[in-house]
Formats: structure tokens, sequence, C-alpha cells
């Protein structure tokens, strides 16, 4: 078949969606729809379905479908790659019907359009072709394709996005083309996760419960959803992705819990509020007296693609007339409380509990409690001593069940009767910011009066420090607090009849201050063969609480001191090995107390290593030869030496002159600069590296021969 799609034109309509009504002859964009079952291919337009154009449908014989897979379309390709998939045609016989229908389904239909027969309703699909003769049932595609509305092409790749060309066959058996789509199998439907069933609504009686959902459809939430990117480029506004049908077709499956296991037992077709905008399903299930009924809706859309289950409904069928309820209650004075009581409730699984609901004397709201539907007595530990209370007790039910016990049981009560506080437990001591920071628990008692605090050197002798204090904590603020002792904290309740509790386990703790220490004193020198020690006098033999050192040294040409040891030391003296000749050295020692606290650094005292003579030149050589005077001398061992200066003078001259210098590896230098016949003397030096130079040791004359 001869390829009439334009690839241009084809993108155009798929970014715009436009469906192109044009004159009978011209080629349509068709919707199209990925779904599990595959790709379903829409024939006609609302216009032809609903009987404003029905000669379309009067004179279509059947359409016939071909297919080519996207990436191949092109002039090379088209031809090779086209192929048809198969037709469309409307059911002819009951075999036809029975592909799109179950035999329970075939039976509601008869019921729906008033038929007694299968031939009767095979009659009624090859005589009514409208949307309006099939109310309800023509929101299932079943009922599109038994009708030759709508194709379904079944054989396909996942992920594969095919071009569809469609072509009609009329009455009289001519062709003429009819449309075109495009879509990408298995895709799904972007919209679903979006729209979500909430339930709002469960009525329940003895003998049924009724179950409402209710699902946003507004045109504001279905234009905020985000629009896939298209796997065509062209296709920037995503239409390749959109559905032919609106969210607002979207119908729910009911799922019902039967011994432990959800099973579907219903699909529910949305309803549509007057403004469009919201729809509503329904669901009630027949039911015996306290029957459960646990049910949830999973939606899908028009072509099966699956949507997001609703939360799961709890429900049981009952109503106020067989619920179970509380009639009495015995309210009674009991130590440190007041009681109240009630018969038991039966075991029932939509009871959820018992509330307890207390007045004060002013008729105030004062409290609620929920205690299980197990439990038949409360005692209320939270009242005042001689105020009178009056109590209210139901029973509670599931919610959104429609029952309730309307009318409370109700009893007065008051409170007189107390005991020995409780002694308080885990007391805990926390050193921060130079402050004692103690906390405990406490068994929350009416009679209870206030907390007091105990505080002492030892767990034996402690004395009140405060009280009373109402609450569980308390901030020991003492100045006095010293960090070279532990202190113990200890706390009792006492109540209103001024009773004592037992002391509570006593903590202790040592505060975070600074330990303050004597520093060393009298640093003495001693050096010898390189190593000069340092030491002190040693602190420690009057205070335990020092334990270590800190040694500091500078030279007096430096304006920082450092540590001479990386870390603290635990004797009273240091070895420094690192000092040079002719420097002094700042030494100063501080004491470090067993928390790490330094104490006041002695005072500086120096020390000055002497610097060594420097070696004379004792021996060297001077000697003629061609170039001039030679001068040659042995090495000179030295630690610290740089070199050698040469010093020369003429022989009627007073001062030497430094000829040159040169490095302590170098062992004789030619003087080319004298002249000949004169008498030169000379002289050398040893340099250090630190730059002082020793005195000149020996000097040697010698003439320079005339030249030959």
């Amino acid at each position: 078949m001869q390829y009439r799609i334009n690839i241009l034109f084809l993108l155009i309509f798929i970014q715009s969606l436009a469906v192109a009504q044009n004159s009978e002859g011209n080629e349509r964009y068709l919707s199209s729809a990925a779904s599990p079952d595959g790709n379903y291919i829409y024939l006609l337009n609302e216009a032809q379905l609903s009987g404003k154009d029905s000669s379309v449908i009067n004179s279509t014989d059947y359409f016939i479908i071909e297919r080519i897979p996207y990436e191949s379309i092109s002039e090379n390709a088209k031809k090779a790659n086209t192929k048809k998939i198969g037709e469309a045609r409307p059911v002819q016989s009951m075999k036809d019907l029975k592909k799109y229908y179950s035999s329970e389904k075939i039976n509601e239909l008869k019921k729906l359009f008033g038929l007694t027969n299968d031939a009767e309703l095979l009659n009624y699909f090859k005589t009514h072709s409208q949307i309006a003769a099939y109310p309800i049932v023509y929101g299932f595609i079943e009922t599109k394709q038994a009708l030759c509305h709508v194709f379904l092409d079944d054989n396909v790749k996942d992920g594969q996005i095919y071009v569809y060309d469609v072509t009609r066959v009329t009455k009289n058996n001519t062709k003429e083309p009819w449309g075109f789509t495009i879509t990408q199998s298995k895709s799904g439907n972007y919209t679903l996760p979006y729209f979500r069933p909430k339930l709002t609504k469960i009525a329940a009686r003895d003998s049924s419960v009724a179950f409402e959902w209710k699902m946003p459809a507004s045109v504001e939430t279905i234009s905020s959803i985000p629009v896939p990117v298209s796997k065509i480029a062209e296709d920037s506004g995503g239409a390749l992705y959109r559905m032919p049908f609106p969210p607002s077709t979207i119908r729910a499956n009911v799922y019902l819990e039967n011994n432990g296991t959800f099973s579907e037992v219903q699909k529910l077709m949305p309803v549509l509020n007057d403004t469009r905008d919201t729809i509503t399903y329904y669901f009630t299930k027949k039911c015996t007296p306290e029957e459960p009924v646990n049910v949830f809706l999973l939606t899908e859309d028009e072509v099966h693609n699956p949507g997001i289950a609703s939360d799961t409904a709890y429900s049981y069928a009952i109503e106020n007339k067989i619920i179970p309820l509380i009639y009495g209650i015995r309210v009674t004075d009991v130590v440190n409380g007041v009681q109240i009581a009630w018969d038991k409730l039966p075991s029932k699984p939509y009871l959820t509990g018992v509330e307890i609901v207390k007045y004060n004397s002013d008729d105030k709201l004062d409290s609620v409690a929920i205690v299980p539907i197990s439990d038949t007595s409360f005692i209320d530990y939270k009242v005042a001593v001689g105020q009178q209370y009056r109590y209210k007790v139901k029973a509670l039910f599931l919610p959104q069940l429609g029952v309730e016990q309307i009318t409370p049981a109700e009893g007065i009560g008051s409170y007189t009767k107390f005991s020995k506080p409780l002694q308080p437990f885990n007391l805990t001591a926390t050193e921060k910011k130079k402050k004692i920071f103690l906390k405990w628990d406490a068994v929350d008692e009416p009679s209870y009066f206030g907390s007091f605090v105990y505080r002492g050197t030892s767990d034996k002798n402690m004395e009140l420090i405060a009280g009373p204090i109402q609450g569980k904590s308390f901030v020991d603020t003492a100045a006095h607090l010293s960090a070279r002792s532990e202190y113990y904290y200890t706390v009792v309740n006492q109540n209103y009849r001024q009773d004592t509790s037992d002391f509570s386990v006593p903590v202790r703790v040592v505060p975070d201050k600074k330990i303050e220490t004597a520093g060393p004193a009298n640093i003495e020198f001693y050096y010898v063969n390189g190593v000069l020690r340092v030491s002190w006098n040693e602190v420690r033999a009057n205070d335990n609480f020092i334990e270590s050192y800190i040694v500091l040294k500078k030279t007096t040409k430096q304006k920082i001191y450092t540590s001479v040891m990386p870390k603290p030391v635990t004797t009273n003296f240091i070895e420094d090995a690192d000092i040079k000749d002719d420097l002094t050295y700042q030494y100063k020692v501080a004491a470090v107390s067993v928390k790490g606290d330094t104490s006041e650094f002695s005072n500086v005292n120096e020390y000055t290593l002497p610097a060594k003579n420097i070696p004379l030149v004792r021996i060297f050589y001077v000697r003629n030869i061609t170039e001039g005077i030679k001068i040659s001398w042995p090495e000179v061992t030295y630690e610290g030496r740089k070199g050698y200066n040469i010093y020369r003078r003429e022989a009627s001259a007073k001062e030497f002159a430094k000829l040159t210098s040169v490095s302590s590896s170098t062992f004789d230098y030619l003087d080319k600069t004298t002249r000949p016949d004169k008498i030169y003397v000379y002289a050398m030096s040893v340099t250090q590296d630190n730059g002082k130079e020793g005195s000149r040791g020996l000097s040697i004359s010698v003439r320079r021969n005339k030249k030959q």
C-alpha cells in the first residue's frame, strides 16, 4: 500500500493533538492509547459516535490497519517495513461477541437492554452503533471493540513507537485514506498515579455497609500533572503519551477481603459531580450483623492501565441498636488517687477502647484518658487533695462506622487518702559551665508537695542545700565548689502531710573547674658533652594533683617560645641537645594538673653556650710557577667551617688586603696578579658557617720570578 504520511505533518499533529476533521477522503489524526493489552486505535470521533455524523458509520463496512515502526519512516525503508496487522469489523456472530464478553457479562447485557436471548442481543449490536444505545457499558473498551469503534494491536514490543495508517472500506467496497496515529507501546498512563480515591464516608447497618470515595478531577489538577519527556525530539509537548479519554472516565475495581485474602468483586463506574471537578465511587456490601467488611479500590483507565490503590477501609455491619455500652460506673477513694470501675465490655473487634473524661469542681474539663477495651478500672492519680471530680465513661468504636455511645455513664468522687512518697530514682549529676546540673525521675503522686536536695563531700555527711523544688531538676551554682574535691548529691520527696520519702541513690561529681597549682621555680643548668640539662624544683612533692611539666625555650633573638619536648614530661628535668655556640637561651617551666590545667610559668632563666675558638692556618705553601704564585695548604678539620680567606701584601706595605675566599673543599689557589721581581707576603684564615672569621696565622713571603 502506498505510504501517505508526511513526517513533518505527523509531528506537527503529535505536538498539537489536533484532530483534523477534514472533508471525507482526507486523512485525520486518530487517537490512540497504550495499555498492558497492546495499542488501542480509536477509529471514530465523538461527532460520528453521537449521531451528529451518522453517514460514516452507516456507510462503513470495515477498516484496514497498517503499521510501521517509527524509526523506519523513510523513503527507502517505509515500503519494506509497512505491515498490515488486521481489520476492524463489527461483531457478526455470538462467537465474535464472546471474544469481548464473558457469559456472565453477556447475561448482564441482556438484562440491561431488556432482551431474552443471544439472537436478540447480537441483532442489537448489529442495528445500534451510537453511544446512546449503550448506557454505562460504552465506558468499557470491549464494547467499543465489538462495535468496530476501536481496534487493538496486541502484538507489540514493549517501548516500541509505532505509526498506524488506517484505510476505510465502504459498503460499496471502495477504499479511502482514513487517518493515522502514533503511540509508544506499554508506556502506560502517566496521569493515573495522581488520582487516588480517598475514603470519605462509611454508612454501617446491621445488614449492610456502604462506602463512599472521592477523587479530584478538576482541570487544574489535570493541567498540573507533569508530562513525560517524549522519545521523539520534535514532540516537545509530550503528546505521544496523552490519552484520548479524560480522568473522569477512570473506573475503580473493588477488592474485598475474605478469609485474609483480597480479591476483586466489582467494577465501579465513576460518578462526576455537576461542577465536573470531583469523581465519586459508591460500593455497598450486604452483610450479616457484626460481619467485618474490609475493602479497597484499585483504579484503572478505559484501556486497563492500572492506577494506585486507595487505603484499606475497615468496617463492620453494626448500628447503635446492637452495640455494647457502658451503663454504670463505681467511683471510690483509694490511696493516692480516685478509682473508676465498670463492668467488662465484650471482646469485639470494632471496639477500640474506653474513654474516661474528668471535670473539676467548677465543672470545667480537666483531663481525658483512654484505656484498652479489656480494662475494667482506672485510677486517677492526677487529683488534688479534697477536690471533687465528676467522671464520664463511654465505649469507643472504630471511626467512620457511624455508631457511638451517645450517653456516657457518670459518677462523682474525691481524693482524701495518700501514702508516704516514693523514693526519687535515676538521679544524675552533670557538670557544665562551672555548674552542677541535677536531674531525676519520680512517680507523679497526687499528694506531692516538693523535692529537697542534699550535698556533701561524702555520702555519709550531707546537708540540705535547696527545697522545696517543684520539678525534677536543680542547678547548683555554688562558686566555692573546688575541683580538688568530689561532691555527693541526693534527693528526697515530701507530701502535703510532710511525710518524706527515702533518699535517692547518691551520685558524685567533680566540678570541672581549673585546679590552681603552684608553678616550678629555681631553674638550673648543667652543660656536658653537648647536652644542656635543665632542672627545677619538684613541686609534686607538695601537691599530688600535679601530673607533669611543660618546658618552653627561645633565644634572646626570638620572640616566641616553643616546647622543648613534644609532650609534657613527668620528670623535674629535661636534656636539650639542640643548642648552638655563642647564643643565649631563655627557659621557663609550668606545672600541669591531672585535669590538664596549667599553672603560671616560672621566672625565666638564661644560659649562654660560649663560642669555640676558631683554629689558625699554621701550615701552607707558596711557590713560583709560570702562570703566577701558587698557594696550597692541607685541610683544616673544624666543625662548622665554611672555607678560607687568603690575604696578600707587598713587602713594603704595612697592611694585608684580602685576595680571595675559597670553600672548605678547596686546597690550592693560583695568584695571577703578581708583578715580576716583587716580594709578596701571604697569610690565611678560617671562616665559619655563622659568618665569623678566625685570626690570620703563619705568613710567608716570596719573590716573583723575573720574566724568562
